[in-house]
């Protein structure tokens, strides 16, 4: 069996589709580099008097990096390959629109869809870059021919054997992503596909409403504790002196 059919059997592809213009590519995914991050941001603010900031959450921000070879085992196969990746470089303009006076404004960013397997994908679904592709603002395409697998030469154009895509983007979440009252609000089967066990009965793995009420009076007052030894620690910082001569 060629690279080719196992890829279509399969569906190994990464598939990437241009939102705003359309364009959909494809290339087998002989991977070589995986990394899919997940990083929450908060505000840290430093009090006189404490050990630990003041964490003030922001957001989480989910970011993805691939790599992958794209191999060319004939001349056909080469062309479609470089065709497909002249696309892809295409794809990362904006959009624009005519303005009063013949000037062009940009109207649509260049957003994409991104699937691969169940690695890249949303809703919790396979299915297809269409339904089923994660949104994706892609921060930059490297492309690299390998220069030792050779070339092939069809008159003045020079096309590789083989060359390397490097994909960076952040993920722009479509669902609602989070929890209330100890249950996952976001697709049970959220980030890869694998069905989440929410015990007997469907009912969540978090708390029961008794005991999330429970934990909810004491994070009121945990935080409520929290702000007034905070306040205290900036009351501290501005009687810094008078602090001082009491322990002189």
């Amino acid at each position: 069996m060629s690279a080719e059919e196992y890829a279509n059997k399969r569906d190994y592809y990464v598939q990437i589709l241009g939102l705003h213009s359309g364009v959909n590519v494809k290339f087998r995914a002989f991977l070589t580099n995986f990394n899919d991050s997940w990083t929450s941001k908060y505000n840290s603010e430093e009090v006189y008097g404490r050990m630990d900031p003041i964490m003030t959450f922001q957001n989480t921000t989910r970011k993805l990096t691939v790599d992958f070879d794209v191999p060319s085992g004939a001349e056909g196969q080469a062309t479609e390959n470089f065709r497909q990746l002249s696309q892809l470089a295409s794809s990362l303009y904006p959009g624009f629109s005519s303005a009063a006076g013949g000037a062009s404004t940009i109207s649509t960013a260049p957003l994409h869809k991104i699937k691969f397997a169940n690695w890249i994908t949303s809703g919790g679904q396979i299915g297809n870059v269409e339904s089923n592709g994660l949104v994706v603002a892609i921060e930059g395409v490297s492309f690299a021919p390998n220069l030792d697998a050779g070339v092939i030469e069809i008159g003045p154009k020079i096309l590789p054997k083989l060359f390397s895509l490097s994909l960076s983007m952040t993920v722009l979440h479509t669902e609602q992503v989070g929890w209330n009252l100890g249950s996952w609000l976001g697709s049970s089967n959220y980030p890869y596909t694998e069905e989440v066990d929410l015990g007997e009965g469907g009912q969540s793995f978090g708390p029961t409403q008794e005991e999330f009420e429970q934990q909810e009076e004491a994070y009121q007052q945990a935080a409520a504790d929290y702000m007034l030894d905070s306040q205290q620690g900036a009351n501290a910082t501005s009687g810094a002196g008078m602090t001082l001569d009491i322990y002189e």
